[in-house]
C-alpha cells in the first residue's frame, strides 16, 4: 500500500551516489512514486542501484515517464548506476 512520505510539491534532487551535482530535479510526488517501486535495504535508505532490468520493471509498473527518461539517459549503456536523492536545500554545490 502506498503512502506519502514527502510533500508533493517539495523539490528533490537525484544525483549519482557520492556526487554533489544533481542530474534531475523532481517533485515529492514523483519521488514517492519511485520509492514505492524500489526496494530499500534499510529504513532511511536514500540510495538505489538502477540498471536496465530496474528500468524495465519501472516502466512495466507505470513509473513517471519523464523520470524514466532521465534515468534511462543516466544508465545509458553502463551495467548500472547508484543514485541517491536529497532535498534541494541539502544538495551541495548547487
Amino acid at each position: 500500500m502506498s503512502y506519502r512520505r514527502f510533500v508533493p510539491q517539495q523539490p528533490y534532487a537525484l544525483r549519482l551516489k557520492g556526487r554533489t551535482s544533481a542530474f534531475a530535479r523532481i517533485a515529492g510526488a514523483q519521488l514517492d512514486d519511485l520509492l514505492d517501486l524500489l526496494v530499500e535495504d534499510a529504513a532511511g535508505d536514500r540510495d538505489y542501484f538502477i540498471d536496465t532490468a530496474t528500468l524495465n520493471y519501472l516502466e512495466r509498473q507505470g513509473a513517471d515517464t519523464e523520470l524514466l527518461k532521465v534515468l534511462i539517459r543516466q544508465v545509458g549503456t553502463s551495467s548500472g548506476i547508484e543514485i541517491e536523492w536529497v532535498r534541494i536545500e541539502e544538495e551541495g554545490g548547487e
